[in-house]
């Protein structure tokens, strides 16, 4: 209890909200069962005076007992309930064990309780807790404005059905006057989560929260938990009184449930039918229908090869035995993710329409766990299939664009959003003849933000790729790259959703859904290297097998040495998608790769994603030499590799070598040794810092995006590029 103390003393009131912290989807192999929340008002055996004639227990337990057989929750949190109604429910509904604690904390007395009851052939009780909302939650007490003591119990469930299906749930009651305590319980219910539950546990809170939908005092819940009332997709609405008071008339929202790292599924005020009374209490019931990931990790252990370890960071599945992750059956909506070191962001809308609802899933890049979603602006609404794809510019900015079916009729649109608020930027609007056929993915170098970009347009079953220029923010050139031919040789065209992946500022990837990966260069057209030219005994894509690939390629670098990472295999192959992850000569010559891992070993399954895509992005762990590998393939699933080499440190190697290595931590540009002198420069060949015999330049305050180090010793020089976000 210590740590609730000390972390709420150090809360402050967090007013950013976000809009829904709940998975989007439906058909992950999760624990799906009813969670209700309940005031069911204080009553008495006989008639008091502090009821409301009518509407005293004795009349309303019947029909209360009634609607919990109807509706038939797994799992109810119950606010108000007197010593004797606990009882009366424990013998009319022997189906549900309880868990109670008075708020006076006299466990002997008939006050009120706090009480979740759950169906004892689904869950077991694991562990449970109380606090108050006080300066002492150890003990029954109130504090601030409050009048009265209220109560929260935590407890930890297991369902019986499988061992690694664990939820925790709070069952909690706010103050219903004063104005700050009911905002220092907020903070107090948030710094209780974050002290005592694992990040990537699942997370229920029902209660009576005192406050209505749209309560700036609830956003601090909503900063970290998602509402069942916005973010199912079949709800009665975050405005349906739940408050009726006896009356007709109220439109009270008092009631919440809540969620983290859980998906709501449907959300429901029982306000109707009539149980054989008006009112079986002044609050409504509401249920939702839910379901939980499971918590478990790829098995799989990787062999280390020479001096390179690759470790499973994170693997979150939809296939069995894993299904820890909830994504939609098919993912026709997820189709791109992008990745910072922080979070990944995976596009997403609820349809094809053009007036469609679109957001980015945010998860965590270092765990994989749900944080989330960012509701987009309905400024990109209007356009086909908005929100198809989720990028970076070289700066580090993020970008959405629609899917076109015809950009010689539709206008392609790219946005830059602000990750925070969803604010939509419109940064490019492009239409040509040439575009005859369908746009479904577009790379973009440069930075938006200055106007200075250039977009690359792979066009769908065609064989050219366009180019548009823009300067100031205007669009000064369209150019028409037709590419020399493709891989394999049989194929005629850039097929299904091709992608391009640039290598430089002429070279670039492009693969489809019936290409292999093929490089071309950018000025002229012409195809330089393509699978075809592998010499070993490396596996390529099985899929071509089947003649239906899979789209997806990313190229770095760790420690001088390149690797190129790409999908193995399709929905079709035994274990579903994998991909290689395979060495290669600095000048990327497919002709001397060499094959190290397959990953997922158990593969992430076998759901047709219907466009074909295998994704891949590969950033710099900032604090070691290692490189973050995320994999993602919509409607399977999520993942993250760390790839190390333990070959001698930077210092040892410029010993050995003329190199000069340079180091970004995210605050410092750092060289190995001394330099004469270090130089640093924006896209536009400004120098913006230089310093002379130093070894690092503080950087932090520089402005995001691209910069180019340079740096000069005795026995060389060095550049390379680091991205400041």
């Amino acid at each position: 209890m210590k740590k609730i103390i000390l972390f709420f003393i150090s809360m402050c009131f967090i007013c950013a909200k976000a809009d829904n912290l709940a998975p989007a989807g439906i058909d992950g192999k999760c624990a799906t069962f009813r969670v209700m929340q309940f005031n069911i008002l204080q009553g008495w055996d006989s008639y008091n005076a502090s009821e409301t004639e009518g509407y005293e227990w004795l009349k309303r337990r019947g029909p209360v007992v009634k609607m919990f057989n109807e509706i038939n929750p797994d799992i109810v949190c119950v606010q108000e309930a007197r010593k004797l109604q606990c009882s009366y429910l424990k013998e009319q509904l022997p189906q549900y064990d309880q868990l109670l604690y008075p708020k006076d904390g006299i466990e002997t007395n008939g006050g009120q309780r706090d009480l979740i009851m759950y169906k004892s052939a689904k869950f077991e009780l694991l562990q449970w807790d109380k606090f108050w909302f006080s300066e002492t939650p150890e003990t029954s007490s109130y504090s601030w404005d409050a009048g009265t003591p209220k109560l929260t119990i935590r407890a930890q469930f297991r369902c019986k059905d499988n061992q690694r299906k664990t939820f925790w749930i709070y069952c909690t009651h706010f103050f219903p006057t004063g104005d700050s305590c009911r905002q220092k319980c907020s903070n107090m219910m948030l710094a209780d989560m974050k002290a005592n539950i694992p990040a990537d546990d699942p997370i229920f809170l029902c209660g009576d929260l005192n406050l209505n939908y749209g309560d700036v005092r609830l956003d601090t819940l909503l900063t970290y938990m998602g509402d069942a009332a916005t973010s199912a997709p079949k709800s009665d609405g975050p405005l349906v009184c739940t408050y009726n008071g006896f009356n007709p008339n109220y439109t009270k929202t008092l009631d919440h449930i809540y969620g983290r790292n859980v998906y709501f599924k449907n959300y429901h005020v029982v306000n109707s039918p009539d149980y054989g009374i008006t009112y079986i209490s002044d609050h409504y019931p509401l249920y939702s229908d839910v379901q939980i990931p499971l918590k478990w990790e790829e098995e799989a252990a990787y062999t280390e090869n020479n001096e390179l370890k690759l470790e499973n960071k994170w693997f979150r599945a939809e296939k069995e035995p894993y299904g820890n992750i909830i994504l939609s059956s098919t993912g026709a909506y997820k189709r791109g993710f992008a990745v910072t070191n922080d979070t990944i962001y995976i596009s997403n809308r609820t349809g094809n329409s053009s007036n469609t609802y679109c957001y980015l899933d945010k998860y965590d890049s270092k765990t994989g766990i749900y944080i989330g979603k960012v509701s987009l602006s309905t400024a990109i609404i209007g356009k086909t299939y908005p929100c198809n794809d989720v990028i970076f510019d070289d700066a580090g900015h993020l970008l959405v664009y629609n899917y076109v079916m015809n950009m010689a009729s539709i206008p392609l649109k790219l946005y830059q959003i602000n990750p925070s608020t969803g604010v939509a930027t419109l940064r490019a609007t492009i239409q040509t003849t040439n575009g005859t056929s369908r746009v479904e993915h577009v790379t973009v170098t440069g930075d938006v933000e200055t106007g200075n970009f250039n977009i690359y347009v792979p066009i769908a079953s065609k064989t050219h790729i366009l180019k548009f220029d823009f300067e100031n923010g205007s669009q000064t050139k369209e150019s028409l790259i037709e590419l020399s031919g493709f891989y394999p040789t049989t194929v005629t065209k850039t097929g299904t959703s091709p992608r391009l992946y640039m290598l430089g500022d002429n070279y670039a990837v492009l693969n489809s859904s019936t290409t292999l990966p093929t490089v071309y260069n950018l000025a002229t057209g012409a195809m330089t290297d393509n699978f075809g030219n592998i010499q070993n005994d490396i596996n390529k894509l099985i899929a071509e097998e089947n003649g239906d690939l899979t789209n997806g390629f990313s190229c770095f670098e760790l420690k001088g040495q390149k690797y190129i990472v790409y999908p193995l295999t399709n929905y079709k192959a035994d274990t579903g998608y994998q991909f290689v992850l395979a060495s290669i000569d600095k000048d990327l010559s497919f002709k001397s790769m060499k094959h190290l891992w397959n990953i997922p070993q158990v593969g992430f399954g076998t759901t047709n994603n219907s466009n074909s895509e295998a994704l891949i992005t590969c950033l710099p762990n900032v604090s070691k030499d290692t490189i973050n590998i995320y994999i993602y393939v919509p409607g399977n699933g999520l993942a993250c590799y760390t790839l190390s080499n333990d070959k001698p440190t930077a210092i040892k190697t410029l010993i050995n070598s003329n190199n000069q290595d340079i180091i970004f931590d995210g605050e410092y540009i750092k060289c190995n040794s001394t330099a004469d002198r270090i130089s640093v420069y924006d896209t536009t060949g400004k120098v913006v810092a230089t310093q002379k015999n130093v070894q690092r330049i503080n950087v932090k305050s520089f402005p995001k995006g691209l910069y180019i180090i340079y740096t000069q010793t005795s026995k060389n020089t060095s550049t390379q590029k680091i991205w400041i976000r």
